[in-house]
């Protein structure tokens, strides 16, 4: 796609239990990854570890291959961390902020490599819930201290349920990282219990201490997980911190949010101070390219930010792209597909250095990062690996292509 064939991309709402769903789980503002954390969880491996595998942690992530992941664990337990779960009737009385699913341990083998006793449980809010097909995070540590598979300490592994092509959010952070931006590393998976192969899933790179210290060489900065969060003085608090804790400092935040209650030009002379603004630009656009409409300038959703020490800047890394590729944002229909729905977006593109510069970039990704043959390539590629239907790749080769019309899925 050039810069001349870009065209609006239109999806029509989904069923709307779906989008009822989906807006129960952004209007509470909270996800499992918020609500359930564990102190260790962000803590970087020591220098002694028990590394199981024989690789490292760009093996365990090599967009290449399909990782298999065999679990065993009593049947029953299996079959509870099935039946957990927020139901929509619950979801729709109360926010559930204190909701956590049940730890169970079992026996993993990933790729031939026995791993005995892991922490094993269920993740996903209303979205991605499934029974048959539950999300997992698995803790290789937990009961084994600094043990590890190929450099890593966990594994998140998602059921591409709001992804059946399995496209979504590997592509998404490729063309994040491609951008020159911080985001997770990604590859796909096949994933069995007890001998039921439950299909394919993702395989995402956690947000956490060692993903600070490779990204941005030092991991010491505050981190923070929006859900539903907005820099303001009166949303800064749905930022969730994730690192330093216990310091439980927050000025940080609230120097944005003042910054952004300036006049536009006192707006220009503070910000720049505070966030690393052509970065951000860039974020901005390639969200925007990608059609990523449940994200940072979509949904005010789905994305981390890190005060990074060395520059005393904030960062934006991208998280939640099982939304990418699809297009307007169904809660907010008529603002794609630029989206600028996040206080910062909103205020730069009302002053027109910075709404100049967003387009000028939006235009340089287009030239020079969107390839829509190459990008057509890598979901065919997928599709052989996985041997998943080509009908689950309609809506996502139409985005890319433009040869979408309204009323089709996915548009």
């Amino acid at each position: 796609m050039t810069g001349s064939d870009f065209r609006i991309k239109q999806i029509i709402l989904k069923p709307l239990l779906i989008v009822l769903l989906s807006y129960l789980c952004t209007a509470c503002g909270s996800s499992d990854e918020a609500m359930q954390t564990d102190k260790s969880d962000f803590d970087a491996p020591t220098d002694e570890l028990i590394n199981l595998g024989t690789g490292t942690s760009d093996d365990l992530f090599d967009p290449l291959k399909i990782i298999n992941v065999n679990i065993q664990m009593p049947a029953d337990d299996f079959a509870n961390l099935r039946a957990e779960g927020r139901t929509l009737a619950s979801a729709s009385s109360e926010c559930l902020e204190d909701y956590k699913y049940t730890d169970f341990v079992a026996d993993v083998t990933i790729d031939g490599v026995a791993i005995p006793n892991v922490e094993i449980r269920k993740k996903g809010f209303l979205g991605s819930i499934s029974r048959i097909r539950p999300s997992l995070k698995l803790d290789f540590d937990t009961f084994v201290d600094d043990r590890t598979y190929n450099e890593m300490s966990r594994m998140t592994l998602n059921n591409n349920r709001q992804d059946p092509s399995h496209t979504h959010q590997c592509m998404a952070y490729d063309m994040f990282r491609k951008a020159g931006l911080a985001a997770p590393r990604c590859n796909l998976s096949r994933v069995t219990v007890n001998g039921e192969d439950l299909g394919i899933y993702t395989n995402i790179e956690n947000i956490k201490k060692p993903f600070l210290k490779r990204h941005f060489g030092d991991k010491s900065g505050n981190l923070y997980e929006a859900q539903v969060a907005d820099f303001g003085l009166y949303t800064n608090d749905k930022f969730e911190k994730k690192t330093n804790e216990s310091e439980n400092d927050r000025t940080d935040l609230t120097e944005v949010a003042n910054a952004l209650a300036l006049d536009d030009e006192n707006l220009i002379a503070t910000l720049g101070q505070l966030i690393d603004i052509d970065e951000f630009i860039r974020y901005w656009a390639v969200e925007t390219l990608i059609g990523h409409w449940d994200s940072a300038s979509g949904n005010a959703n789905n994305y981390y930010i890190y005060k990074h020490p060395g520059d005393g800047l904030f960062h934006y890394i991208p998280w939640g792209t099982d939304a990418a590729f699809t297009g307007v944002n169904p809660f907010k229909p008529d603002t794609g597909p630029l989206y600028k729905n996040i206080h910062i977006a909103s205020r730069l593109y009302a002053i027109e250095q910075y709404k100049n510069q967003y387009h000028t970039t939006l235009t340089e990704l287009l030239a020079n990062h969107w390839n829509e043959s190459e990008l057509i390539a890598e979901i065919d590629r997928i599709k052989q690996l996985t041997a998943t239907p080509e009908s689950a790749y309609t809506s996502t080769k139409s985005f890319i292509s433009g040869s979408g019309t309204q009323g089709e899925a996915g548009y």
